[in-house]
């Protein structure tokens, strides 16, 4: 029996089909699947821990997630699907995949913050080739195709190249690994010192996106899973910017590694420092040695 979904006052929101026109249907899909979201109240009743005590997911994580899936398998049958909340593992990258993170900032979105979203990454072959990240609440619209550019709403991306002492920085501190906590607020104040700013916002594909956009210049980050950051690369990389991992190695499809994302020039020095930081600092400080597995 096919599921109905009954999000705001008992609305239904109908299936959207995907058609040759794949990115439109995705944007389409963000919009019908952010319909979903409630109103703030009640929403602490459906929250779950996953593993750490920061790491929630709701009720609405694992909706959100199942309609995706659902519309997009009517028609295609054979992707294979990678989310947050649960899917098959991304090992046989010759599939069609689609790569999602129903509710990215889900703490936010517990908390009314309004800076959380969508994300669908589409692979053929192992490489991504067509983008949507959505936040409901600014009703942003961040979309890529490969080779053909990204936008925000209607405005077409093009990043600025800047120099790291000019940038606005997002960092994360990676509230769900602990015991990297002492090596990533070390390269923290390191990078803080040579940058421009901080920001801290709590929903690492919008900020990436933010990197692409020119609201920052520059994302880091020292452990994300490929549903957060898959959709977002494209993004950057269509507007004219970089991604990477600190080592500046490619970003892995089926494991977490770390992301420094934006223009070219903050992103070479960042990889710079990061060298000289493993090597005179990093070995003193005890870290996972997965975070670039």
């Amino acid at each position: 029996m096919e599921r109905i979904y009954t999000p705001k006052a008992g609305a239904i929101i109908p299936l959207v089909f995907i058609g040759e026109k794949t990115m439109s249907d995705l944007k389409k899909i963000v919009v019908s699947a952010a319909e979903l979201l409630p109103d703030l109240f009640g929403v602490n009743d459906t929250v779950h821990k996953k593993g750490s005590i920061r790491n929630e997911v709701t009720e609405y994580d694992l909706l959100i997630q199942d309609y995706i899936i659902n519309t997009i398998k009517k028609e295609y049958p054979n992707a294979v699907f990678l989310g947050e909340e649960g899917g098959k593992e991304a090992e046989d990258t010759n599939n069609l995949l689609f790569v999602i993170d129903p509710i990215d900032g889900t703490t936010n979105f517990v908390n009314n913050c309004k800076f959380s979203c969508i994300s669908i990454a589409m692979l053929r072959s192992g490489e991504v080739v067509e983008a949507v990240v959505y936040n409901p609440y600014l009703k942003d619209m961040f979309f890529a195709k490969k080779n053909e550019g990204a936008w925000l709403n209607d405005q077409k991306l093009q990043i600025e190249d800047t120099r790291l002492k000019e940038s606005i920085v997002g960092y994360s501190n990676c509230p769900y690994d602990e015991e990297i906590t002492d090596f990533t607020f070390a390269f923290g104040k390191m990078l803080y010192k040579k940058s421009l700013d901080f920001r801290r916002m709590g929903a690492s594909a919008l900020e990436i996106c933010y990197a692409a956009c020119g609201r920052y210049q520059l994302y880091c980050e020292m452990i994300l899973y490929p549903w957060d950051y898959l959709a977002a690369s494209l993004i950057v990389e269509e507007a004219g910017g970089v991604i990477s991992d600190c080592n500046g190695g490619k970003l892995k499809i089926n494991k977490r590694c770390s992301v420094v994302a934006g223009c070219p020039t903050a992103h070479h020095e960042v990889l710079e420092m990061y060298k000289d930081f493993m090597q005179q600092k990093g070995n003193d400080i005890k870290v996972k040695t997965s975070i670039n597995d």
